[in-house]
């Protein structure tokens, strides 16, 4: 795109957004709790978990029933399932939603946000099934994947289970918007009894805030609509559509070049800053605790996590220590933040992983704080200023004071100590 139309594309869409915003303020306020708590996954799950533990007047879990009859009008297999008894868990054993019935197991997978399959992650929620009853199967053990875009788990996470009959056979993928949002509007709300206000109010606001997630609030279809005075504004005197097609047409082909542009741009100045912040901080810890540092998953405008890790450690980026917080945002748009976590992270599963944490928390003693058995300790650091408005000398003492602090020293050095000391036992061996 030439700089002559950039310039008046980037103007067109500034007043596009204007008069959006004008909109937005003419609409009735709304409140939602559930959009003020930040829902993440596990919140998703929580709320499913209460939903589908239901029980009415005559003892019968009428929301679960409900739901899986749903499911089997496009997955026909869970017909099968006949709700009894089902013990309901989240977060069990890892698994998001868990229900063990008498004749039937779930394995409920919530990927509301977008988060990646683990690998084999599937096949060891099914194992854990298998071994939680010896009457749960491959015939009787059903999963639903929970998205947001209808995308399949891959096949890394099904592992051995990928030509298994639970996935060919006995696995749902349920949408949130194409699936839980009407099955709770048009099944589960309109059945709610007066004396379920309660019940009702929650289910309510979470069909609120849903629709508030894919712009389905009649407010937003309302905000979204073109208004008969922006078409005079952005196509003066022509009032048909087939006038206006034309250059609406060429407008979005602007649009379009123009994003481009400016996602490419972005993309460029936030690797240029990674790259400086990964230099400087493996040139400082390089030449402060020896090896070489090496970094994992590097920053993106999308990502919120970095790994650095010494190579001479034995179990090679499985232990390192872990930026989070470092979003977009965080480094570049949100003056007021100014804090960054950093953690001791252990992950993956290898050989003998147990008695390596088991030495690492020894040698951190006081340190030591396990969280979901992989954080083993973590520090906010403060800094002035975010650290994508630093410049490089601002930057490069920023992460002198952060990876010299006495505690990360201490951390560092008990890693050291585990290496050597779980070296020496597997020697003996």
């Amino acid at each position: 795109m030439e700089r002559e139309n950039l310039i008046p594309t980037i103007q067109f869409v500034k007043k596009i957004t204007q008069l959006l915003e004008e909109a937005r303020r003419s609409l009735p306020y709304n409140l939602n709790v559930i959009d003020e708590l930040h829902a993440n996954e596990n919140a998703h799950s929580r709320i499913l978990c209460k939903l589908l533990g239901y029980e009415n007047v005559s003892k019968k879990y009428s929301i679960l029933d409900s739901f899986i009859r749903y499911i089997a009008q496009f997955t026909p297999s869970f017909g099968q399932i006949i709700v009894d008894i089902p013990q309901i868990t989240q977060e069990k054993e890892r698994i998001d939603l868990w229900i063990k019935d008498r004749t039937y197991a779930i394995i409920i997978e919530n990927k509301i946000r977008g988060a990646i399959d683990r690998n084999t992650q599937l096949e060891r929620y099914i194992e854990k099934t298998k071994n939680a009853d010896k009457r749960y199967n491959d015939d009787n053990i059903f999963v639903i994947y929970l998205t947001s875009d209808n995308h399949q788990p891959t096949e890394n996470s099904w592992g051995k289970y990928d030509e298994s009959i639970i996935r060919n056979n006995n696995c749902a993928i349920v949408s949130f918007q194409d699936n839980i949002l009407p099955w709770l509007k048009e099944d589960i709300l309109p059945n709610c009894t007066l004396r379920e206000d309660i019940l009702s109010s929650a289910i309510k606001q979470y069909i609120d805030y849903l629709e508030g997630m894919y712009n389905e609030r009649a407010s937003q279809k309302k905000l979204y609509h073109m208004d008969p005075k922006w078409l005079e504004e952005l196509f003066p005197g022509k009032r048909e559509f087939s006038e206006q097609l034309p250059e609406l047409n060429e407008l979005l082909e602007k649009i379009e070049n123009a994003q481009s542009i400016l996602l490419n741009y972005r993309k460029n100045e936030v690797e240029f800053f990674m790259n400086e912040f990964i230099k400087v901080s493996k040139e400082l810890l390089s030449n402060n605790y020896g090896g070489e540092w090496k970094e994992k998953d590097a920053i993106s405008d999308n990502k919120r996590w970095l790994y650095l890790y010494n190579t001479t450690w034995i179990t090679s980026s499985n232990v390192h220590i872990e930026w989070s917080g470092v979003s977009l945002k965080d480094l570049y748009v949100n003056a007021e933040h100014s804090e960054y976590v950093i953690r001791l992270h252990v992950e993956g599963r290898w050989t003998n992983n147990e008695i390596y944490t088991n030495i690492l928390c020894k040698h951190l003693g006081a340190l030591s704080c396990t969280e979901k058995k992989t954080t083993f300790w973590k520090k906010a650091y403060e800094t002035s200023k975010p650290l994508g408005q630093m410049n490089y000398e601002e930057l490069e003492q920023c992460l002198k004071e952060i990876y010299l602090s006495p505690e990360l020293k201490c951390i560092i050095e008990a890693v050291e100590e585990t290496n050597k000391e779980y070296t020496e036992i597997q020697s003996s061996k």
